[in-house]
C-alpha cells in the first residue's frame, strides 16, 4: 500500500524497484527516473535561492533608508536599523494577518465588541464629565 504523499527519494525509489521487478529492465527507464528526480531538485533550490535574494534585496534596502536617514549606522543607531529590517521582513510576508489586525475586518465580531467597549467608555466618561 503506497502512501498519498512521499518525498522524492521514495518515489525514485519505489520506480528503481517497479523497473527491477520487470522481466526486462531498462536503463533508459532509471535515466528517465533519475533526470525527472534531478529537476524536481533543481527547481527547489532554484525556488530557495529566489526567495532568498529577494529576502536580502528587502534586508539591503533597509539599511539603505536607515543610512540615508541617520548617516553611518552606530551602535546607537542599531535599534533604529534593526527595526526597519524587520519591518521589511514584515512587509514580505505574503501571510492573511487578517486574524491579528482589526482594521481588515472591520465588520468583524472582535472589531464591533471593541467598538461597543469603547463607546461605552466614551459614553461614561461624557456622563461624568458633563454632571
Amino acid at each position: 500500500m503506497k502512501k498519498k504523499y512521499l518525498s522524492r527519494e521514495v518515489i525514485l525509489r519505489n520506480k528503481f524497484i517497479d523497473e527491477l521487478h520487470k522481466p526486462k529492465p531498462s536503463v533508459d527507464t532509471f535515466i528517465i527516473s533519475v533526470n525527472e528526480f534531478e529537476e524536481a531538485n533543481l527547481a527547489t533550490i532554484e525556488k530557495l535561492m529566489k526567495g532568498k535574494k529577494v529576502d536580502m534585496k528587502r534586508i539591503q534596502g533597509a539599511l539603505k533608508q536607515t543610512i540615508q536617514t541617520h548617516g553611518n549606522i552606530t551602535i546607537d543607531l542599531l535599534s533604529s536599523a534593526s527595526k526597519r529590517v524587520y519591518g521589511a521582513m514584515l512587509e514580505g510576508n505574503d501571510v492573511n494577518n487578517e486574524d491579528k489586525i482589526i482594521i481588515n475586518k472591520p465588520f468583524s465580531i472582535r472589531a464591533i465588541g471593541l467598538g461597543f467597549i469603547i463607546a461605552t467608555i466614551l459614553y461614561g466618561l461624557l456622563t461624568i464629565i458633563i454632571k
